[in-house]
């Protein structure tokens, strides 16, 4: 059975012209997580009873990570709150959210384009995860050489 290993995924997101290297990952098997959005529209209240879909550009989603309160990159993501909201109060505008995450476990990478975040809480409690969760309008796979295999399946 392979385990899989927190130090083997590598995040760096740049944010506001500053780059960070996510660190203190949570000691949990899925210390990010994807959200995408279908990639068609169904209506099924036609007249005539059909469903009809409309296909649509979906080549974005949401990024969750997730690092212990006491992490850098909780002071971090913290830090970045206040700028997107003082920005924001300000009227300025706001640059986007650039990254790339590689999962060295099973060979694969993604990089991340014209982000925002959505929500990177502007407070944490000791002994707490800490969740942070930004939208990508493009999140570009890599997946050649990637480790894909059946479920169940005996693993050397």
């Amino acid at each position: 059975m392979q385990l899989h290993s927190i130090a083997a995924v590598d995040c760096l997101l740049t944010a506001f012209g500053s780059q960070h290297r996510v660190e203190q990952w949570i000691d949990d098997p899925n210390p990010y997580e994807w959200e995408f959005q279908d990639a068609v529209d169904l209506n099924d209240q036609s007249p005539d009873g059909g469903v009809y879909g409309m296909s649509r550009l979906a080549v974005g989603g949401f990024l969750t990570i997730k690092v212990l309160g006491s992490s850098p990159t909780t002071q971090w993501c913290i830090q970045q709150e206040l700028m997107r909201s003082n920005a924001v109060e300000q009227r300025t505008i706001l640059p986007p959210v650039h990254g790339s995450l590689l999962d060295l476990q099973n060979n694969v990478s993604w990089r991340m384009e014209g982000g925002v975040i959505v929500m990177f809480p502007r407070a944490f409690v000791l002994g707490q995860d800490y969740e942070a969760r930004m939208y990508f309008q493009r999140i570009t796979p890599n997946v050649d050489g990637g480790i894909f295999h059946p479920v169940f399946a005996n693993q050397v």
